[in-house]
């Protein structure tokens, strides 16, 4: 309770100070692209998985070696004639040096094999990438639109603090009804307790910005409305799927997924060939002459055992991966389609809204304040009013920034940005 207790007045220091334009020391006002670019340097779960691509890689070194050969060596230990370790030019020894020749290019398999595998841990990093880009972005869209909202129920507050004040002292000589006075505590109570909770969730937001970019300073968003006005530059409904095909980097994973199920099958079916056991053998006396030299094969005969059930297992997990891969464009479909309407909706919504709500509208407030203070219009009207007013402003703030957010999501969607 107490850290929360620190963490809203701390808040409210921040926020006066943006109001005031005053720096403070543990703050930075910073935009989107500002932002990112820090994001991009400082980000500690990126930084983890550039570690591990480059350990993957690393195995495609390990999957291009050759097998090493293998030396043995026979010496006489004891004879009843000549005794123990006889060594010598008439006593015993000989070697062996062997090797495994791969058949059927399994080693040139085994490398696209870790190829794909090294594909695979680049997308896994790129997805990574576009799903904290999403989260660093709508953080940063909350941070920005409730800094507004925040600063447009302070103002409200205001208005409304100086007229409780006046009630209260009209109250003490009686010139008006303690009921009223009450009537007006409640209003503010119940509009400070939604700010409270813009405060809290854009706390929130910072919070996880500080995770994102691995810092501890207070971010103050700088950026006007990130959305263009005109929804012009959005592409098509096919314009995006083809995009997101192209530039998903969960889809590309998946299909480098379904493409190394396929390199496998090939790989198993190159395994059922056997492999060339060749070498070199030297026999001192051993042999049926001194000083044997010989040149040795040895192959498998593939009789039992030719890899079948690993074959199986690799068309099925083929077949498996590939309907997965199927799945995915579908999901991928819907998910462009969604985003996209949403987009329009929210974006039609606000021009609808924006055009209702005027800088009129803000005038009728001040003219509706000033009546009331006047005594022109009753308690009962100035709330109704206010709270029609308050509603309406939050609304209107709720629909940029959902439209703001909207847009990330169709970014997200595509796989990319949309130049705009």
């Amino acid at each position: 309770m107490l850290k929360s207790l620190l963490l809203i007045c701390f808040s409210l220091v921040m926020f006066h100070a943006e109001a005031q334009k005053v720096p403070f020391a543990d703050s930075m006002r910073i935009d989107l692209t500002d932002l990112e670019s820090m994001f991009l340097r400082k980000n500690l779960y990126l930084l983890a998985h550039q570690y591990q691509v480059n350990a993957v890689k690393a195995m495609e070194i390990q999957a291009a070696l050759y097998n090493n050969p293998t030396i043995s060596a026979e010496l006489s230990l004891y004879n009843r004639t000549k005794g123990w370790l006889d060594l010598g030019r008439t006593g015993q020894k000989a070697f062996n040096i062997d090797q495994v020749i791969l058949l059927a290019g399994k080693r040139n398999k085994r490398i696209s094999l870790a190829k794909e595998d090294t594909r695979q841990a680049e997308y896994r990093l790129y997805d990574l990438l576009r799903t904290l880009r999403l989260e660093l972005h709508n953080d940063y869209h909350v941070i920005r639109y409730n800094r507004d909202i925040i600063a447009k129920v302070d103002e409200q507050l205001g208005y409304l603090d100086r007229i409780i004040h006046s009630y209260e002292d009209q109250a003490v000589k009686r010139n008006v009804s303690m009921k009223d006075v009450v009537r007006l505590q409640t209003e503010y109570i119940q509009l400070n307790a939604e700010k409270n909770e813009f405060i809290n969730e854009t706390l929130e937001a910072i919070r996880s910005l500080q995770v994102l970019t691995d810092t501890s300073v207070f971010f103050v968003a700088t950026d006007t409305l990130h959305l263009p006005y005109s929804l012009d530059s959005i592409p098509t409904l096919p314009e995006c799927i083809a995009k997101a095909y192209v530039n998903r980097s969960d889809l590309k994973l998946q299909e480098s997924v379904v493409k190394q199920s396929e390199l496998n099958v090939g790989y198993q079916k190159a395994l059922a060939v056997p492999d060339l056991h060749t070498g070199l053998g030297y026999d001192q006396n051993g042999s049926y002459v001194p000083n044997y030299y010989n040149l040795h094969f040895g192959i498998d005969l593939p009789v039992f055992n030719r890899n079948q059930g690993a074959v199986k297992s690799a068309e099925q997990i083929t077949a498996s991966e590939k309907a997965i891969f199927n799945s995915m464009q579908h999901g991928v479909d819907a998910e462009v389609q969604m985003s996209l309407g949403k987009l329009f909706q929210y974006d039609k919504d606000y021009q609808l809204m924006r055009r209702k709500i005027s800088e009129e509208y803000t005038q009728v407030n001040k003219g509706m304040l000033e009546n009331f203070n006047k005594g022109n219009i009753t308690i009962l009207e100035f709330l109704d009013f206010f709270e029609s007013y308050n509603a309406a402003v939050r609304e209107i703030n709720q629909l940029q920034r959902h439209r703001a957010l909207s847009f990330e999501e169709l970014q997200f969607a595509i796989g990319t940005t949309i130049k705009h």
